[in-house]
């Protein structure tokens, strides 16, 4: 007898090429997923996924797919390709992909939240009222807090320090070069 898959709608992203996705981190957070990146070669990193059949492990590229039930598993590229079609337009796919590129923040390793620090010219961090009167010079800074992941992720710096010591000269500078780092 041969059978057919119900389609059913789910959830995924490709491991280390896609921001990461909201579900996948506070499964990283909850200790379903163990991460183990590599810095110096970021296609070197692979994650352990607690599945249903016991761990499995998704390597670079891998799509990670959260199930009808909120399981994880990994996937296979070519094995995703046969078995799934995205469900949105290209065209909508296109412009969330731009959109994200200017507001979204997401560590790559964790999930986590990234942001924008403002801090004057010699990276002492100020506040949001500091934009409106710089009075030595403005610039800023990219933040990503160990205390908001729980201390699991190799990239996050403790809380109000900036990442690598990079001061930009815009936002936007900041985003995009977060971004080049993240490879979107």
């Amino acid at each position: 007898m041969k059978f057919r898959k119900k389609p059913v709608e789910v959830d995924a992203f490709r491991f280390g090429c896609d921001v990461v996705p909201e579900w996948f981190g506070n499964a990283v957070n909850s200790g379903s997923v163990d991460i183990h990146p590599c810095v110096l070669n970021k296609k070197e990193s692979f994650a352990i996924i607690a599945t249903l059949e016991g761990a499995h492990r998704a390597n670079f590229g891998d799509y990670i797919i959260r199930g009808v039930k909120g399981e994880l598993y990994p996937c296979k590229p070519d094995i995703f390709a046969m078995t799934y079609d995205s469900n949105i337009e290209e065209d909508e796919f296109i412009e969330d992909a731009e959109r994200r590129k200017d507001t979204s923040m997401i560590c790559p390793f964790c999930g986590g939240e990234v942001s924008i620090l403002i801090c004057d010219e010699e990276g002492n961090i100020h506040d949001s009222s500091y934009e409106e009167d710089p009075w030595s010079g403005i610039a800023y800074a990219i933040r990503h807090d160990i205390v908001q992941m729980n201390g699991n992720c190799p990239i996050a710096t403790d809380v109000g320090e900036m990442i690598g010591g990079y001061i930009y000269k815009s936002r936007e500078n900041a985003i995009k070069s977060w971004n080049m780092r993240n490879g979107t």
